[in-house]
């Protein structure tokens, strides 16, 4: 009997001690990091006008949040992706939160979704750009 629980025993340590080897989850803003290609339809008010834009991001978890991510180039205000310019955003469960900020005199806000593989961001925000104002719909795929 006494062995009987001495086996018990040790094999339930050898479980438990396989289990600790596995790799730990990534944060949800770790698991969206990386280059995105995006394609964006900004509309702006007074005049109305509509433009389509092309350009690519990068999202960089915070170092000081593993909540929050930066994403390089914006809008694409920054020009490329190796800008000094980003936007922050908060990233919750499938969700971000991008709050009211400013980047290179347009103050932005918005929200965005993420697909559940991670491989792809709808994100929809507001523009004050100083002289007038645009709403934008952005849809960011992974490289």
């Amino acid at each position: 009997m006494k062995r009987i629980i001495l086996l018990s025993v040790s094999l339930i340590l050898l479980v438990i001690s396989f289990d600790s080897c596995e790799p730990e989850n990534l944060s949800n803003a770790e698991s969206i990091e990386g280059v995105y290609n995006c394609s964006e339809i900004y509309t702006q008010n007074d005049p109305q006008k509509q433009y389509d834009y092309s350009y690519r991001v990068q999202l960089v978890v915070s170092p000081n949040d593993i909540n929050e991510v930066y994403i390089y180039n914006f809008s694409n205000l920054g020009g490329d992706i190796n800008t000094s310019s980003y936007a922050t955003a908060l990233v919750d469960g499938n969700r971000l939160i991008i709050s009211n900020q400013t980047i290179e005199g347009h103050t932005i806000n918005g929200s965005g979704t993420i697909s559940s593989n991670k491989n792809r961001i709808d994100i929809q925000y507001t523009d004050d750009f100083g002289t007038g104002t645009a709403v934008a719909n952005a849809t960011c795929i992974r490289e």
